[in-house]
């Protein structure tokens, strides 16, 4: 999966197929714990791919993917219901309709231009302008980074 991780593609597949999902966060494998749910789910992975296995063939897709030590898991299920689910350590924490990820609503927005005001900042002249110069000049954030 890339842009958008299981967001994009689990979304996509529900809109393409006029379907709903279900998805249980905590059975996706990850590379690194802790993640926070909206981190899982919009996750990218190039090595990951999601597959949308009718029930009744889930156990031998699984039976496929163990006789050829690939990791497989199942993570969830597309549903009849046209809204999508997302569910971690057993508390829902997202649903909205499928059609919502693809129309959102639009934002109307207004700005209005102001000048800025400065005032010429005022401060006294170095005695010693080539001293000062040199102490910017040596400065680690001006300084040449060549040897």
């Amino acid at each position: 999966m890339g842009g958008g991780g299981l967001s994009s593609a689990v979304g996509e597949t529900a809109k393409r197929f006029g379907c709903g999902a279900l998805v249980e966060l905590e059975k996706i494998p990850l590379k690194y714990p802790c993640l926070a749910p909206w981190e899982i789910y919009v996750s990218e992975s190039q090595e990951r791919m999601l597959l949308a296995v009718p029930p009744e063939n889930l156990e031998r897709i699984l039976e496929i993917f163990r006789s050829e030590d690939v990791e497989a898991t199942a993570i969830g299920r597309y549903t009849a219901d046209n809204v999508l689910r997302i569910y971690h350590q057993g508390e829902k924490v997202a649903e909205m309709d499928i059609p919502f990820l693809f129309r959102p609503p639009r934002a109307t927005k207004t700005a209005e231009y102001r000048p800025a005001s400065f005032e010429e900042p005022s401060f006294p002249e170095p005695e010693n302008l080539t001293e000062t110069l040199l102490q910017i000049l040596s400065s680690p954030n001006i300084a040449s980074k060549e040897s």
